[in-house]
C-alpha cells in the first residue's frame, strides 16, 4: 500500500526492505513529475521515519543516502517512531 501528497509519502509494506525500495521507487516518481512542473525536489530536504521495530538506517533518495528521524511532522502533526502522535493547538477544536 502506498499514499503520496503534497506534504508526505507514506508507504506500508511486509518488510522493512519493501517497503525501503517502494518509498525510494515513489521518491523518483515524484521528482520527475515535481522536474516536469519547474520545481526541484530534493533527498536532503526530504525527511522519512519507519515504524516499527528495528533499525530503519538510509534510504537513497534522489542519490543521497538519508537517515530515518525519529519525529517528523506532517500538516500539524507530530509521529514519532515509538506511534505516539501529537497535534499543535492550532489543529485543535475550538472549546
Amino acid at each position: 500500500m502506498s499514499y503520496v501528497d503534497d506534504s508526505g509519502v507514506v508507504v506500508a509494506g511486509d518488510s522493512m526492505e519493501m517497503v525501503k525500495v517502494r518509498l525510494e521507487e515513489m521518491f523518483e516518481d515524484c521528482s520527475v513529475v515535481a522536474q516536469g512542473r519547474g520545481m526541484g525536489f530534493s533527498g536532503l530536504k526530504t525527511e522519512w521515519m519507519g515504524f516499527g521495530g528495528g533499525d530503519w538506517g538510509t534510504c537513497r533518495l534522489g542519490g543521497d543516502d538519508v537517515v530515518a528521524v525519529e519525529n517528523l511532522r506532517v500538516l500539524g502533526m507530530r509521529f514519532a517512531v515509538d506511534g505516539s502522535t501529537s497535534a499543535k493547538k492550532a489543529f485543535a477544536p475550538d472549546g
